[in-house]
């Protein structure tokens, strides 16, 4: 069976953490609630719109730092260089999957199973960056 692997950025430090294997949302104190990430290292107060768990699977980046690729994490954003479309990583709790979510074409806007979609099409999606931290590549 195969670890549960979470990322989000500390509040602390605004460092990524990202060998978490649990989240946890605190009582609400003060009129707010903090969600802290759980590692094998001890526990950290993370930004909530940061957290996100990871798919598993790999970009098509190849360098010599990561030769097997970038790993992709929920909320990330993904470039098609054949279609020219960008897509946020997405988990669907109805279909139990991933799913690309389309940012920019809301008129013809396709979503696709994340596995079928980078298997059936063939081509390499590449993560240029996340929604936490970089909002203006949804819209762009």
């Amino acid at each position: 069976m195969r670890e549960i692997k979470i990322r989000a950025k500390s509040v602390e430090n605004n460092q990524w953490i990202d060998d978490g294997w649990g989240i946890f949302e605190s009582i609400p104190r003060l009129g707010r609630r903090a969600h802290y990430i759980y590692t094998d290292h001890g526990y950290y107060e993370v930004h909530k719109e940061s957290i996100g768990q990871s798919t598993y699977l790999k970009d098509k980046t190849v360098t010599d730092d990561m030769p097997e690729g970038i790993e992709i994490f929920e909320n990330d954003i993904l470039f098609d260089p054949i279609t020219n479309e960008k897509y946020v990583v997405k988990w669907d709790e109805y279909y139990a999957c991933y799913f690309l979510k389309n940012t920019i074409d809301e008129l013809n806007k396709q979503d696709y199973d994340f596995a079928e979609y980078d298997h059936e099409v063939g081509n390499g999606l590449y993560v240029i960056g996340n929604k936490f931290e970089n909002p203006e590549l949804i819209n762009s």
